[in-house]
Order: C-alpha cells, then sequence, then structure tokens
C-alpha cells in the first residue's frame, strides 16, 4: 500500500475561516509577480522604443500577438492542471495532484513542439496578411524565430507556476518569477545594445533574454517542487512515470476553452492591425507602435486583475473540492467586488493623465497622442473588464471554461466588424478601434457576470 493513502488531510485554510484573509494571502504574491513581470516586458518595451526606433517597436507589438498565441495555447496544459490540482488538492487527494502535475508536465511538451511546427509554417502568411512594412516585418521575424524556438520553456514555465498557486502557494511563483525576471532585467540590454563582450542583437536579444530566463525559471521550480516546497500536498512517489492520455484528455477538456478564448483574441488583434492599416496607412507603423505602448501602460491594471482572479480560481477550485459550493460563490463575488474597487480608481487615474503615462515610454508625440487615446479608453472600462476577468478565474477554478469561451469568442470577433465601422465609415479613425475593444470588454463582463450568477459551476465535474 503506498505511503500517500495512509496521510491524514491536512487542514486547509482556503476552505475555512475568513475569505477576505485568503483572497489577499492568494492574490497579493500573484499581482507582485504579475507586476514584476510587466516590469520586465515594459523594460523590454522602453530599451526598443528608446534605443531601437518606432520601427523596432512596431516589430516588437506585431510579433508580440504572435507570441501571444503561444502563450495561450500553453494554457490548454496549464489551465487544466491548475483545475484538476485545485480540486484534488481541496479533497485532501496527494496522488491525484501528483499524477496531473507530471502528466502536465509531459503535456506541455508535446503541445510546445506542434506549435514549433506551426509557427515557422503560419509566420509568413500571417505577417502577409498584417500586410507590415517590410522593415518591421525583417525585426518581427528576428524576434519571433527565436520566441518559437523557444516556446516549451514558456508552457512549462506555465505548468510550474501553476502547480503551485493551485495548492495555494503564491509565494513561490512570486520567487520563480523574480528569479527568472532579474536574469531577464540584466541580459535584456547586455544582447539587445551589445553591451560589454556581448554582440549588439536587437529585438533578436530580447527575445534570447525571454527564452534563457524561462528555462532557469523551470530548472528551478521543478527543483523546489521536488523539495516539497509549498507544502507537501503533491505527492511524486507515482506508481508510474508512464504517459497517461487519459489524464492528457481531462486536462485538454478543461484547457481547451481557455486557450481557444487566448487564440481568439489573438486571431481578433491580428484583423485589428490590419484595420489599423487601412485607417491610417501612411502612418501605420507610428499607429502599431502607439498600440503597443499603450498595452503597456494598461498592463500596470492587468496586474491586479492577474491577482485576484488566480485567487478566485484557487478558493473557487478547493472549496467545490471540500463540498463546499456556496463559500466558493462568496470568494467569487467578494474577489471580483474588491478587484473593481482597485481598478476603478486606477481608471480615474488613466483617464486624468494618458498623456503623462505614455511619455514615459516614448519621446515621439505622434506616438504619444495616439497611445493617450487608447489609454483614456482604457480607462473608462476598467470596472467591467476586471469583473470579466475575476469571473473568468473563478469558472476556471471549477473547471468549467467553456462559457468564457463562448462568451469570449463573439464579444472578441465583433471588435473587427466593429472597430472597422466606427473608425471608417463613422470617421472616428484610431479612437473607432479603440471604443471597439472598450465596449466588447463591458459586453464581457456584464455577460459573465449573468451566467455565473446562474450557479450551474458548482456541479460541474473535472
Amino acid at each position: 500500500m503506498n505511503d500517500w493513502i495512509e496521510e491524514p488531510p491536512l487542514r486547509n485554510p482556503l476552505t475555512e475561516g475568513s475569505i477576505t484573509k485568503s483572497i489577499f494571502r492568494l492574490a497579493l504574491p500573484v499581482i507582485a509577480s504579475t507586476a514584476l513581470h510587466n516590469i520586465f516586458h515594459v523594460a523590454d518595451t522602453w530599451w526598443v522604443s528608446r534605443f531601437l526606433g518606432a520601427e523596432a517597436t512596431a516589430a516588437l507589438g506585431s510579433s508580440g500577438f504572435f507570441a501571444w498565441a503561444i502563450f495561450s495555447i500553453g494554457m490548454m496544459a496549464s489551465d487544466g492542471v491548475n483545475a484538476m490540482v485545485a480540486r484534488f488538492t481541496g479533497a485532501g487527494d496527494r496522488r491525484m495532484t501528483g499524477e496531473v502535475a507530471y502528466q502536465g508536465f509531459v503535456l506541455a511538451m508535446i503541445v510546445s513542439m506542434v506549435v514549433m511546427v506551426a509557427g515557422f509554417a503560419f509566420k509568413q502568411p500571417i505577417f502577409g496578411f498584417l500586410q507590415t512594412e517590410d522593415s518591421v516585418t525583417t525585426l518581427a521575424y528576428q524576434y519571433l524565430d527565436i520566441i518559437i524556438w523557444g516556446a516549451s520553456t514558456v508552457m512549462l514555465f506555465m505548468v510550474v507556476t501553476a502547480i503551485f498557486r493551485a495548492i495555494g502557494d503564491t509565494t513561490t511563483p512570486l520567487i520563480l518569477l523574480v528569479f527568472a525576471g532579474s536574469m531577464n532585467f540584466l541580459l535584456d540590454p547586455l544582447l539587445m545594445l551589445g553591451l560589454g563582450p556581448f554582440p549588439r542583437l536587437g529585438v533578436q536579444g530580447a527575445a534570447l533574454a525571454t527564452v534563457i530566463s524561462r528555462l532557469f525559471g523551470v530548472v528551478f521550480g521543478v527543483y523546489l517542487l521536488c523539495r516539497h516546497r509549498g507544502g507537501g500536498k503533491v505527492d511524486w512517489h507515482l506508481p508510474q512515470w508512464m504517459p497517461n492520455p487519459r489524464m492528457y484528455l481531462r486536462i485538454l477538456r478543461i484547457g481547451i476553452p481557455s486557450s481557444l478564448s487566448g487564440l481568439l483574441f489573438s486571431l481578433v488583434y491580428f484583423c485589428l492591425l490590419r484595420v489599423i492599416a487601412q485607417v491610417s496607412p501612411e502612418n501605420r507603423t507610428v499607429s502599431v507602435a502607439a498600440l503597443t505602448i499603450g498595452f503597456r501602460v494598461e498592463s500596470f491594471a492587468f496586474m491586479w486583475s492577474a491577482g485576484f482572479s488566480t485567487a478566485a480560481a484557487t478558493l473557487v477550485g478547493q472549496n467545490l473540492g471540500s463540498g463546499k459550493p456556496d463559500r466558493a460563490e462568496q470568494c467569487a463575488w467578494r474577489s471580483a467586488l474588491t478587484l473593481c474597487l482597485i481598478t476603478g480608481t486606477a481608471g480615474v487615474f488613466m483617464m486624468i493623465y494618458p498623456k503623462q503615462l505614455v511619455g514615459l515610454f516614448s519621446k515621439d508625440p505622434d506616438v504619444i497622442v495616439r497611445a493617450a487615446s487608447y489609454v483614456w479608453v482604457m480607462g473608462v472600462i476598467q470596472v467591467p473588464q476586471s469583473l470579466a476577468g475575476v469571473l473568468r478565474g473563478a469558472f476556471a477554478g471549477a473547471g468549467n471554461t467553456l462559457p468564457t469561451l463562448l462568451i469570449d469568442a463573439p464579444m472578441n470577433f465583433a471588435r473587427v466588424p466593429l472597430g472597422y465601422l466606427m473608425a471608417i465609415p463613422l470617421g472616428l479613425g484610431l479612437q473607432g478601434v479603440w471604443w471597439a475593444i472598450g465596449l466588447s470588454n463591458v459586453g464581457k463582463g456584464l455577460t459573465l457576470s449573468a451566467w455565473f450568477s446562474r450557479g450551474r459551476w458548482k456541479h460541474h465535474k473535472v
């Protein structure tokens, strides 16, 4: 008989006691992790925009949506692992947490190999559709080639952090991100600008820094998991370590809807970049650079959403696993209310100081005007956008990710015709594209709230 069967279930503070304390205990390390993550991405954008120019910034932005697609595909493994590990942790089943965690790593490697093949096959047609200038396309290819080769490091890093968060340890992912992010921060200027003995690699240096730092983060994360940091809730003494296709199907059944939502998000933004090219064909590089910088400014509000979304996912999953669906619902709504108070305040700040925020990244007056208009619109819709983020996490924690796909997909697709209509026939220009993005986020927040209120997610099986 395996030793794990004889161990008594661990007392789990996430299914007992103060909900508010549990939310902040889970959310704050994730917020700090996301802040660090954003800082390092912001550092990429700052170095590129300040020292490599608008063309390199546009290349980073246009290829960034491709990189987001890789991240979204990685959610097939990480979201499924997150939901299942949280559920089995709540039920006190150590053996199954270990089984899911290990098979999640194997699945991430399999998916990353598929991504590498598909990435190189579709890279050229996608940029042909975007109609970016030749100089921008060349730089984007240089960045993407390295990101595609290193896709496995990104996906494995996602699985490692998902395991820790699912068992209720959001501090270790912060440690991992500090470790990987510090390496990224140090490598960026060295590889991009060719400081000291390093060659000047430009945008390739930014990509290479990302891949190297994530690789070392994965190695460190696996080491900590094997040393049982975060609690002995993962039993690594499995009866066999062979691939488990049935487990892969269970993980994918949960993760694919979330992954598809992210992929559709990327596809929609590819289409919006095409709309932007039609709105301002003579300044499309400047407009794409403005959108890139606008995203970076908005990311500081997004980090709060990521933290409370993760808290909701973990609390919902573990409370459902322990047979407390009503407490799971309370955790989700309280997470949403707290986040809306915070991001609503941030939204006011974005509306009052958009040009000052954008001016931190660019000196180009045309870029500043276009990016500031984006930041202002995103400030207006921060509350419903945050509501959607938390409830998306709550659905994921329940393992019921299909509703988010059914809501996100049509809302995201609506951005393209709505953006075109508002930008060109209605004559709003880029402001029309920004409003199309904002209004779709409002729709997501309201619709997800109504669906979540029905409560059918409480009975979903994983």
